[in-house]
């Protein structure tokens, strides 16, 4: 299951970019289309979880799934209150002040949590294998803070678009489209760049929007096809592409604990909290306008997780985070979007 877009209202109205303005908003740069329902506003909510086909369904332009494609958080699962004591960690035993209760998620019974995950090998066998043996149906482990007891059943698959939603296609000459994170993203600001991260993508330019993403290219070096080389293209591409409106639920601090903390070589054993981060939430959704056709495909290319392909994809080609893409972050897809008429055409 997949967090809900963030543009779409309870009566499954669409939150759309506006191109037509009337006066000043306080919008920040580089965005200059407003987001606007002809929806009357409720105090209902929308389901927080959505269905892979829920997904692609909204993609396609249906703003809200069928029933069965929606699901609220007591669906999935519920709180199971723990109460504990304060430690101290001289002695390790009770410290006589402290007491506190704690809430953990418990999933229902019949809800699984999914995980995908790939550990090559030099050898060119995957890793997966030796931690998990095909032939073994089920494996017990202990997982987090808590030392929970877990058990992993392995699920064999080669095409990941059969659990991630996939793109849906643009409209012909269609050059808009809009992007929907499926996993967190986390873009720190750039002072050297004068980019301040946050919710606005760093790929993004903070002054007018162009899109500076490329597409990495692969050459043999001198000739010998192990030696490769990595150059960018379509640069000129990109920047037809501008980001003109955003639809950001609140964001999703991200924390940690290491026994490896980076610090000075004569204090190197100390442990301590990772830095905090605040990543954009799953759900978030970002508007493009291109100048062509052709951009907006290459677009929405570099944007889809999968690339061009929608089927049978067998590992992750496209990470839109700026950091920790490789545990997941930033994996987005796409489809089309169209704004408002202009009222005057319309009397």
């Amino acid at each position: 299951l997949f967090s809900a877009p963030a543009d779409v209202q309870p009566d499954g109205g669409f939150l759309l970019p506006i191109t037509t303005r009337r006066g000043d908003s306080d919008l920040p740069k580089p965005l200059h289309c407003p987001l606007g329902s002809a929806t009357l506003a409720s105090k209902e909510t929308v389901s927080p979880w959505w269905s892979k086909p829920g997904i692609e369904a909204y993609l396609t332009g249906r703003p809200k799934p069928h029933d069965d494609q929606r699901f609220d958080n007591t669906d999935l699962f519920t709180g199971e209150w723990s109460t504990g004591i304060g430690m101290d960690p001289a002695t390790e035993t009770q410290d006589g002040e402290r007491i506190y209760s704690a809430q953990y998620l418990r999933l229902r019974a019949e809800v699984r949590m999914g995980l995908w995950a790939s550990l090559p090998k030099e050898s060119g066998k995957e890793g997966m294998d030796d931690l998990f043996p095909r032939n073994d149906p089920a494996h017990i482990l202990l997982a987090g803070g808590q030392q929970r007891v877990c058990r992993v059943e392995r699920q064999n698959t080669d095409d990941l678009t059969t659990l991630l939603p996939v793109s849906q296609p643009l409209e012909p000459g269609g050059k808009r489209l809009k992007w929907v994170l499926l996993s967190p993203a986390v873009f720190p600001a750039v002072p050297q760049q004068k980019h301040p991260g946050g919710w606005l993508p760093t790929w993004v330019h903070p002054a007018d929007g162009a899109v500076l993403l490329t597409r990495m290219a692969t050459f043999p070096k001198n000739g010998k096809l192990r030696q490769e080389r990595r150059r960018s293209e379509g640069k000129e591409l990109m920047a037809q592409c501008h980001l003109v409106a955003a639809c950001i639920p609140k964001p999703v601090p991200i924390t940690g604990w290491t026994e490896a903390l980076h610090v000075p070589k004569q204090d190197s054993r100390k442990s301590g909290p990772r830095e905090t981060l605040l990543a954009v939430r799953s759900g978030a959704v970002y508007y493009f306008e291109c100048e062509t056709d052709t951009a907006a495909q290459a677009l929405w290319e570099l944007l889809s997780w999968h690339d061009t392909q929608t089927h049978g994809v067998s590992r992750i080609v496209h990470r839109c985070s700026s950091i920790m893409g490789e545990k997941g972050f930033g994996l987005g897809v796409c489809g089309p979007w169209k704004s408002f008429e202009d009222p005057k055409s319309n009397p």
